[in-house]
């Protein structure tokens, strides 16, 4: 009989032709329709980032495997080549070939880029990443000349634009110094549609070219920038607004053009005026971020919150996306933030993260966003110090069917003696999510106990993907077998930990499983019970999980080898188990029983798994465990007697 020839899907189908194709008509071929381009894109180079990395790494992909999609090196690159066994000619030449595919570039390092010449061969750029010259060396201005080169072949293509470090000289730069000015060069960049600035100042005539380039924007990043923003309460300001004496921008000492907005205190809204001085070589418009759909804010020292909220948050009117992050000392404007969602001030926006250390939205500043809120929220994040019964229903009532995360850490805290205590019944709010949000992708909270969980509905958040809460089994007490080392659990106690993790099973695509206390005061670990981390009390049924990276454990745990060479073999992406210690128990022997955590911590990192820090144990100790016939054997009938006794053979 002939052979069945093999048939082919598509991806393998593509992947065949690829091979054929030269780089350039890959691109090309990219190009023509979006489905070519899904199909060809996962095969050609995305992006290079050279700059600094924690662990100098490089790996060059040899010519007969040409479909690598990301390249990544350290900027000491002479350094890791010589340690590798490569020249920088070669490395240049390999770069330059590839060019023609990079999608997105992150350069870091202007002391490398002084030797990279491939810049006229990236010529498909949509995203560039650049960090600003520390103004003290010859070379920054061919650092730069390199930098606008590619901003001026990629204009047409560019869409998301980053720049670090970046700041402008106070002083005027000398000779051999380079006026640094990324902005001034991106203002005719049409199709610039997110930029993001990270440490850096917008001064001068820097702040017209970032209005300019607002316009445009749909997403906008800012961190530890310092604005040239005027200062809503100042006086000469307010007479101007009151007078309306002129149209034209206000200017002052430290900035032109700064804006034809006007507010007062009373006012939070932007008031509209017409600019007609024709001697402005940029008049800023009504609204600063007319398109924008998703605004970061981070650490904007130089700026109250207060003014940060009339100046740049409610220019936003098409929002979808606030994340707003505040220092200790500069507390979140909450009244006038509810006053303003209530105001439909951002009709459109759904998903709010406002992480204040120095302050909080009251339950009462809370009840007003999600009464106001013309549409399901995605995400409602306000670090609330205390959320009221009240609040909480009417956020299940009318978002439970499109939250995508959760976070329910931030609770009013009681500490008396040694007890800790929340206001709120926490564990039954978590219970209410897990089972009331079926979109629910991340959730965070601070305890959630074993009968919460039974006599709760089924979860039917089945796309979850971080679960950060504390597991209590509240078990009355622990028990030991007096001349054992294992903690000994009734069979109903048993029981309950199977079914904690049957419910753990049907989240199949589970990435984190951080089980660690999220408060600060921390229970007493001697007298807690988490679920235990083991193949006979359950864990196996977890086998399915897959997309496992993230194990984190509290209490007492009572692990073996078993344990861990069970999560090894059936979770092939794990790459972090954290905790106290693997092997918290009471022994006979305290140095045995660190020896074995030792042991257990060992053989995780053999697995490449980053484990719990532990000192080293000398060759004397180890060798003196080893000699413990009794606990040898002990650990090893133990292991061996394992068996499941509660039906589910068809897990692995």
């Amino acid at each position: 009989m002939t052979p069945k020839p093999h048939a082919l899907d598509l991806p393998e189908v593509v992947y065949r032709v690829v091979w054929y194709l030269k780089a350039k008509d890959v691109v090309a071929c990219s190009l023509v329709r979006k489905s070519f381009y899904r199909s060809f894109g996962p095969y050609t180079w995305g992006n290079i980032h050279l700059g600094f990395l924690p662990n100098p790494q490089l790996n060059i992909i040899r010519d007969q495997e040409p479909l690598a999609r990301f390249i990544s090196c350290n900027t000491h690159i002479s350094k890791t080549l010589a340690y590798q066994g490569y020249h920088d000619d070669r490395f240049l030449r390999f770069i330059r070939k590839i060019g023609p595919w990079i999608r997105s570039l992150s350069v870091h390092s202007h002391i490398f880029m002084r030797d990279l010449t491939f810049d006229r061969h990236c010529i498909m750029l949509e995203s560039l990443s650049i960090e600003g010259p520390p103004f003290d060396s010859q070379v920054d201005k061919l650092y730069w000349d390199r930098c606008k080169a590619l901003v001026r072949q990629n204009s047409a293509r560019l869409r998301s634009l980053t720049l670090v470090n970046w700041e402008k000289s106070v002083t005027k730069p000398l000779p051999h110094q380079p006026i640094w000015s990324p902005l001034l060069n991106f203002t005719h960049h049409m199709n610039l549609r997110s930029l993001s600035v990270k440490a850096g100042k917008i001064r001068g005539r820097h702040m017209a070219a970032f209005w300019k380039i607002s316009m445009r924007l749909e997403s906008l990043e800012l961190e530890a920038v310092h604005f040239d923003l005027p200062n809503p309460s100042n006086k000469s300001l307010k007479k101007n607004n009151n007078n309306n004496e002129d149209n034209n921008p206000v200017s002052d000492n430290n900035g032109e053009h700064l804006g034809n907005i006007t507010t007062n205190d009373n006012d939070i809204n932007p008031t509209m005026i017409d600019t007609n001085d024709s001697s402005s070589t940029l008049k800023t418009p009504v609204l600063r971020f007319p398109k924008l759909r998703k605004l970061t804010l981070t650490n904007l020292q130089h700026l109250k919150p207060s003014h940060q909220l009339k100046q740049l948050i409610c220019h936003c009117p098409m929002l979808q996306t606030l994340v707003w992050n505040l220092k200790r000392n500069m507390p979140c404007p909450g009244k006038e933030f509810s006053e303003s969602f209530a105001a439909m001030t951002w009709p459109d926006l759904d998903w709010i993260v406002i992480k204040d250390q120095g302050g909080y939205i009251s339950d009462q500043e809370c009840k007003t966003i999600l009464q106001a809120a013309k549409q399901p929220f995605r995400r409602l994040d306000l670090r609330l110090y205390h959320l009221g019964k009240q609040a909480f229903d009417m956020m299940l009532q009318g978002h439970s069917r499109t939250l995508t995360k959760v976070d329910l850490c931030q609770g009013r805290e009681e500490v008396m003696g040694q007890h800790y205590r929340v206001q709120g019944g926490v564990s039954e709010w978590v219970q209410k999510i897990l089972e009331s949000c079926p979109l629910l992708e991340h959730i965070s909270g601070r305890t959630i106990t074993a009968d919460d969980i039974l006599e709760g509905e089924p979860w039917v958040c089945l796309g979850l993907q971080m679960f950060n809460v504390m597991i209590n089994m509240e078990f009355e007490d622990v028990r030991l077998k007096r001349g054992r080392t294992r903690l000994m659990f009734t069979e109903k106690e048993e029981r309950q930990c199977y079914e904690i993790y049957k419910r753990l099973t049907r989240l199949k695509h589970l990435r984190v499983l951080d089980m660690r206390p999220q408060y600060k005061f921390q229970l007493c670990v001697q007298k807690f019970v988490a679920l235990p981390l083991q193949v006979g009390m359950g864990l196996r049924q977890l086998s399915k999980l897959k997309d496992i990276e993230v194990i984190g454990y509290t209490g007492l745990q009572d692990m073996r080898q078993v344990d861990v060479e069970w999560m090894l073999r059936h979770w092939p992406r794990i790459r972090v188990v954290t905790g106290d210690r693997l092997s918290v128990k009471p022994s006979k022997s305290f140095g045995n029983n660190f020896v074995r955590d030792y042991l257990l911590t060992k053989v995780l990192k053999s697995g490449g798994v980053q484990a719990p820090r532990l000192k080293a144990v000398s060759d004397e100790k180890l060798k003196q465990f080893m000699k413990d016939e009794d606990i040898i054997s002990l650990y090893d009938s133990e292991s061996e007697g394992e068996s499941d006794d509660y039906g589910d053979s068809d897990i692995d």
